[in-house]
């Protein structure tokens, strides 16, 4: 997979993305896959978030004291928490389990990763996503 790092904005970087798991992979693991306007957020919500994640590159090149580098701390776990609402939808839990709370970014990171990158070849980039 290439770099995504590169990219300047989500639009460019899902298109890298999209290409990890084929989409008729993913309707046959899940059928709310084969619908991704189902699963995929706006590209304003997306668009939004990257403009925060710009903010926060900036703030964390700017700290000059350690409570600017916790507020890096306390705005990144923010972000990670609104990115893990963007791509969770309630169908990603199977009906057995209760929803993830709001905030509960693990919970919901799994349930889109799991049926997403499947398998224990994708066990590296799961670890990878839920160390983060």
């Amino acid at each position: 997979m290439p770099n995504a790092g590169h990219y300047q904005v989500w639009s460019e970087r899902k298109e890298v993305f999209d290409d990890v798991v084929p989409r008729h992979l993913l309707a046959e693991a899940h059928p709310i896959w084969s619908h991704p306007g189902r699963w995929g957020a706006t590209h304003e919500a997306w668009d939004g978030l990257d403009g925060r994640i710009d903010g926060l590159r900036r703030e964390l090149v700017s700290g000059e004291e350690m409570d600017d580098w916790q507020d890096v701390g306390r705005r990144a776990r923010e972000i990670v928490i609104d990115l893990a609402n963007l791509v969770y939808r309630p169908e990603m839990t199977s009906s057995d389990e209760p929803a993830p709370q709001r905030s509960n970014a693990k919970a919901k990171m799994d349930g889109y990763l799991n049926p997403k990158v499947p398998g224990p070849q994708n066990a590296e980039l799961r670890a990878a996503v839920r160390s983060a």
